[in-house]
């Protein structure tokens, strides 16, 4: 069985965590909770994906890695604070991912 590859650049990253930030919302919406705990705990993920947006768009995360608005490409001659950045991705996602 072919699994997929996981994300390379920091802009794939980013997608993946935008990605199981929408899959969260969705789990969030579709739980059942009662109507104040329900649109109390949707509106934390929105806030969260919302901030999280805002960091990608002031560093260039979302940029594609040969821009040189991207944070990769700024990071180019720093691999061991790309590396950083993409372990607290990877991180973020599996958080999202086993929320």
């Amino acid at each position: 069985m072919a699994t997929a590859n996981p994300p390379q650049s920091i802009r794939d990253w980013y997608h993946s965590c935008i990605a199981a930030f929408e899959k969260l919302t969705k789990g969030v919406d579709s739980c059942g909770l009662a109507s104040g705990s329900h649109e109390l705990a949707l509106q934390m993920v929105r806030d969260q994906i919302g901030r999280f947006r805002v960091w990608a768009g002031n560093l260039g995360a979302h940029h594609p890695a040969r821009s040189r608005m991207s944070l990769d490409y700024k990071l180019k001659e720093a691999s061991h604070l790309r590396n950083t950045v993409v372990e607290l991705l990877e991180g973020l996602h599996t958080t999202l991912g086993g929320a």
